[in-house]
């Protein structure tokens, strides 16, 4: 008989029900049998039972053992018709790379992708090792590396599986009481620059670690993307800052109001993407002749993200064209004077500007719009970000009738550790008021998504009206309503079920309350 195969299990048959005892009667009563009925019990009804239920068991048992064979049987033929055995490599590997972080490298951790795709089984750590894009991106912390010189060898190991451009974000850590191990640093600078010829996109971080400085001076021909992370209190003059295809530079300093090695570094022609600011919120940023000296050297520029210095300087300076600048983001975290930002703004032509983040400003006295020459230099504006209280409310609106074309509009109602805004400020209610008017000429009128955060005073009722003023179901223009509010969720919340049938997006957060149950205690 063939091993494999098995032969069909019969079970036993069921033992026929006995006749109903004599003692029926007298089960679950008082009674006290006679020794003569004792015995008859033991012997007719108890011994012959115990005698059956041993049976049973004994074919329970092998009624398991066969169920247990059948349900192993079934498993391991299941796996041979699964769906993952049968897809094709081709899609394992897009599966694969969807594993890698959103955000950042991958991370040379066996509980992470792309070691654990190679932890799985055979097959599936081949595609793994054949997938070279898995390989081609890695963070690197320096100080994890010093630690094993097994980890040099996984390193090594790691950038020889790909051969395509590499992404490395690397991080410092100086070892304590500058001691270096003479024997790994060598061998790990090797390492790391002996790929700089493929280095795509480089990330550094604390410069205090002399091994960082080290690789920021490798000669990288095919990099397009860095980013330099460190207090610095200035930027020497590395060499990867200076490569003829850079695309995009990002650099997070403690000081920015000196001039940057990226200032007059070669790359301009190729520069599309530039980010200044500093790692501390307090840091006075660019100086406005640091500033506008960085953008007559790199007019190519397609997006820029700055962080400018509060205090005066921009009279006396030529105006600045910036023919293909979409993005423009200033970041300041404090409150600049809003006639600085005037002033700078005056200075720039941004032909193609599409979004602007303007930083939060001082309060503005004047009922009028103060960037009406910017605003009406700059006609392509699809999105917006404003600070509510640089404003009055008729100077607002008035700014915003200016750039009729906006589709996004942010506004942030206040800021933490702020100043109260004045009496006068423009308000939450006052600006979604005049956005809801439709007898007057609609401001905004191809507005898709409005998002106010930090907004401790808007009216839910107003919101409301707000909402069933701008869903017109005849124009399907507006998408999506985003609202912070600084305070507690009330009980009842606004009913939005008439959005149901409208495709508006509406999110509402609130603050953490006090529970109602708060102080309750169970008796």
């Amino acid at each position: 008989m063939d091993e494999n195969k098995q032969a069909p299990f019969t079970a036993l048959s069921p033992t026929p029900m006995e006749p109903s005892s004599p003692f029926t009667a007298q089960l679950y009563t008082n009674y006290v049998p006679t020794s003569a009925e004792a015995e008859q019990i033991r012997n007719d009804i108890i011994l012959p039972a115990e005698s059956e239920i041993l049976q049973l068991d004994a074919q329970v048992d092998d009624l398991h053992r066969h169920r247990d064979i059948l349900a192993e049987r079934v498993a391991s033929h299941k796996s041979l018709v699964s769906l993952p055995r049968r897809l094709a490599p081709e899609i394992i590997r897009h599966i694969f790379l969807e594993c890698l972080p959103d955000a950042g490298d991958a991370v040379m951790s066996p509980t992470c992708a792309p070691l654990k795709l190679g932890r799985i089984c055979g097959t599936w750590r081949t595609i793994a090792l054949q997938t070279q894009e898995l390989w081609s991106c890695i963070h690197i912390s320096l100080g994890f590396l010093r630690a094993d010189e097994r980890r040099l060898d996984a390193l090594e190991e790691w950038l020889q599986r790909s051969q395509l451009p590499l992404s490395l974000t690397i991080v410092g850590n100086h070892p304590p009481n500058g001691r270096e191990d003479g024997a790994l640093i060598p061998r790990m600078m090797n390492i790391l620059l002996g790929s700089s010829h493929r280095w795509h996109r480089l990330e550094l971080s604390n410069f205090n670690d002399p091994c960082i400085e080290r690789l920021a001076d490798a000669d990288a021909p095919m990099l397009e993307i860095v980013t330099l992370r460190d207090e610095f209190e200035n930027i020497p003059d590395f060499n990867i800052l200076h490569g003829t295809r850079l695309t995009e530079v990002t650099l997070l300093a403690s000081l920015l109001s000196f001039q940057p090695a990226i200032f007059v570094c070669p790359a301009a022609e190729t520069l599309r993407h530039l980010s200044l600011s500093a790692t501390s919120p307090t840091t006075f940023g660019l100086r406005p002749d640091v500033f506008l000296d960085a953008l007559k050297r790199h007019s190519q520029l397609v997006s820029l993200v700055i962080q400018i210095d509060h205090r005066d300087g921009w009279s006396g300076h030529d105006v600045v064209h910036l023919p293909h600048l979409e993005s423009f983001r200033m970041i300041n975290t404090f409150t600049c004077d809003i006639s600085l930002i005037v002033a700078m703004l005056s200075l720039l032509i941004l032909p193609d500007l599409v979004h602007f983040d303007m930083p939060p400003t001082t309060f503005a006295q004047a009922d009028y719009p103060l960037f009406n020459d910017f605003f009406t230099r700059t006609t392509k504006l699809r999105s917006i970000s404003l600070y509510l209280a640089s404003f009055t409310d008729y100077a607002l609106v008035e700014t915003l009738k200016l750039i009729p074309t906006i589709t996004s509009l942010s506004v942030v109602a206040t800021i933490e550790g702020s100043p109260p805004p004045p009496t006068n400020a423009a308000h939450p209610d006052s600006l979604l008021t005049m956005l809801s008017r439709p007898s007057e000429p609609l401001v905004c009128p191809a507005l898709t998504s409005f998002e106010i955060l930090d907004c401790p005073t808007l009216s839910e009722g107003v919101l409301m009206s707000f909402l069933r003023a701008r869903i017109v179901p005849e124009q399907h223009c507006f998408r999506s309503l985003r609202v912070g509010f600084l305070r507690a969720a009330p009980i009842i919340r606004p009913d939005l079920g008439f959005l149901n049938s409208t495709g508006v997006e509406v999110e509402l957060i609130f603050e953490p309350g006090v529970s109602a149950s708060h102080g309750y205690r169970e008796a």
